[in-house]
């Protein structure tokens, strides 16, 4: 939304699509990307990636989310990535 800071941002995304609480306990990365959005069009994408921490709510997934779940770190090299988040669980998981 204007006038938010990341972090603010974070907040409100992760409870409109998550239905969660979290604290940010600090900044891992910044990133970028172009994919296709839902519409299939070519967009620019940035990523800035917090490490945080779980606090309240139960995980519900929001209108832009086909499913939600929670998984051990092992699994996540299990699932398809964009490639900044490839990167990413590369170097920290």
């Amino acid at each position: 939304e204007s006038g938010e800071t990341f972090e603010q941002a974070l907040h409100r995304e992760v409870k409109e699509e998550a239905n969660i609480e979290v604290e940010i306990i600090e900044k891992l990365c910044e990133d970028e990307d172009i994919e296709l959005n839902k519409h299939g069009v070519p967009t620019k994408f940035l990523f800035h990636t917090y490490r945080c921490k779980y606090l309240s709510g139960k995980i519900t997934p929001g209108d832009d989310i086909a499913s939600l779940q929670w998984i051990d770190k092992d699994k996540i090299h299990e699932l398809d990535h964009c490639k900044p988040s490839i990167k990413l669980f590369s170097k920290y998981f």
